[in-house]
């Protein structure tokens, strides 16, 4: 009976080590991947931030050139104004280029939503993983609940049938 006990003693202790190691382990494995994930978002959004800016200042420069051709035209005759335009011939293409650079950004700026949104359905899975942690905690410690209401249910019946056995071996 000693045996018996030592044993389940040994087997709880045993599972419960192991769930603590298993719960130990899902903890790590989360944070290090948020911390991760955190990581790569913030990397990104200063790369496409410093995209932004360079896309900004080369707007602001251009829209400066048009200003000042602008300008130019308004001061100069039709002489002046074929050296001045010479220069700014390929504000169109430029232009064009610009926008087509704009459209590809937006693309990636879209892109990096949905891997926001990828992100965010991670931390919701991640959120109901620890839920279903939580969940597996209490059916453990109600499963050890049970067993120690086993045990003791089993010791009474033991000691019961024990009693039993030493009022019929002493009558007979």
């Amino acid at each position: 009976m000693s045996q018996l006990e030592n044993n389940h003693i040994v087997a709880i202790t045993v599972l419960k080590d192991e769930n603590d190691c298993k719960i130990q382990e899902l903890n790590t494995a989360h944070k290090l991947e948020k911390a991760q994930l955190e990581e790569t978002f913030e990397k990104l959004r200063l790369s496409l931030q410093d995209q932004i800016d360079t896309l900004t200042f080369q707007n602001q420069s251009l829209k400066a050139k048009a200003d000042r051709f602008e300008e130019a035209l308004k001061k100069n005759t039709e002489e002046q104004l074929k050296i001045v335009q010479a220069p700014y011939l390929h504000l169109e293409k430029d232009l064009k280029s610009l926008k087509h650079v704009l459209e590809m950004k937006n693309l990636q700026i879209h892109q990096q939503e949905k891997m926001i949104m990828e992100l965010e359905k991670q931390v919701e899975k991640n959120l109901k993983l620890e839920e279903k942690i939580t969940m597996l905690q209490h059916q453990n410690e109600e499963l050890r609940a049970r067993i120690e209401q086993n045990t003791v249910i089993t010791r009474f019946v033991l000691v019961f049938a024990i009693c039993l056995s030493l009022k019929g071996g002493s009558r007979s």
